[in-house]
């Protein structure tokens, strides 16, 4: 009877050495799997950490109050900002920035916490020494495991040289219209299939009607002969050309 019993000690100790093992192996697998995640969120970490620093892009974190708490190495030097401390923890937007654009991206900031939404927008910002810079930006408001909004990413494309073009080029069009409205010569402009979608004031004392009630009319309705003169050939070889061509005979 002793023996047994000295059999069954070292049988429940044997179990219990073999669940020991056990739980010591999956616990060495589940140290080794911690220690790869931990080792991948480095990887992850310093790669975005990389990216943030040398992208072309600003990009911004905000905290719910309005507080900023990031920004990239690419926004830093688009405003003039050299030490982080006058701007971290300080309410964005800035202070030195326009009164519209505060109040604009305020507003989107707002709108994005409140419904948990991606807000666009685009406006102009100075720098610390009041160089006026255009900048897109997108508002990301990034979520709890709850679901609720924890802070938001801002990411900003500048866009100065392209609003510039904008505007220059709206200009230009602007003094091209003055001189077309100005200008004693009859000028009109067909569209790919000859209706019309322009004709300056000295056409219009011709045909003695407002442009509204020749808008969309086509060559043909225009001119009655247009087909038989050769006329609409003519104008359909500039269109699939694209080269000029003079008419002589255009009354």
């Amino acid at each position: 009877m002793m023996a047994s019993g000295e059999d069954n000690k070292k049988e429940q100790l044997l179990i219990k050495l073999e669940e020991m093992s056990r739980r010591v192996a999956a616990l060495e697998a589940s140290e080794a799997a911690h220690k790869q995640v931990v080792e991948k969120l480095t990887q992850v970490e310093k790669q975005s950490r990389a990216w943030l620093e040398h992208s072309p892009v600003c990009t911004k974190i905000v905290d719910l109050d309005f507080n900023l708490q990031y920004m990239s190495a690419v926004g830093l030097r688009q405003i003039n900002i050299r030490d982080t401390a006058q701007i971290y923890g300080k309410p964005y937007p800035f202070d030195f920035y326009p009164e519209s654009f505060r109040k604009q991206m305020t507003g989107s900031m707002t709108r994005a916490r409140d419904t948990g939404e991606v807000v666009a927008q685009e406006g102009a910002v100075v720098d610390t020494e009041g160089i006026e810079l255009w900048f897109h930006s997108t508002i990301v408001p990034v979520l709890d495991s709850k679901g609720r909004v924890e802070y938001f990413i801002i990411v900003s494309i500048e866009s100065t040289e392209r609003k510039e073009a904008e505007d220059a080029l709206h200009r230009s069009e602007e003094r091209f219209r003055a001189f077309m409205d100005s200008t004693p010569d009859e000028i009109t402009v067909f569209d790919a299939k000859l209706n019309l979608t322009y004709a300056n004031p000295a056409s219009l004392c011709i045909w003695n009607s407002p442009l509204e009630d020749l808008i969309g009319i086509n060559l043909e309705e225009q001119s009655s002969d247009a087909r038989e003169s050769g006329r609409l050939d003519m104008y359909q070889d500039v269109i699939r050309t694209g080269k000029p061509v003079i008419i002589e005979d255009v009354p």
